[in-house]
């Protein structure tokens, strides 16, 4: 595969990535009703279900920063993706 070909299967590989992560975190909020009522929680569980959504990722990526910085992307990633 040539070089150029290549970064675009990254780029979608990745626009994929962050779009499901954007629609897992978003979907929280849209589907707020239907939790609150199915696993009945009140609005500070709910509040704290989306936050930490949010939350935990960040610092997932401060470890991952940290490995990038120590061992390179490529070894990062590859063992990431595997």
């Amino acid at each position: 595969m040539r070089t150029s070909q290549y970064r675009w299967v990254i780029l979608g590989v990745a626009t994929f990535t962050q779009a499901a992560t954007a629609f897992f975190v978003q979907g929280i909020g849209a589907m707020s009703v239907h939790l609150r009522r199915d696993l009945e929680l009140n609005t500070t569980q709910l509040g704290l279900l989306l936050s930490a959504a949010q939350l935990l990722p960040l610092a997932g990526l401060l470890v991952a920063g940290r490995l990038l910085d120590r061992h390179g992307e490529r070894r990062v990633v590859g063992i990431g993706a595997a």
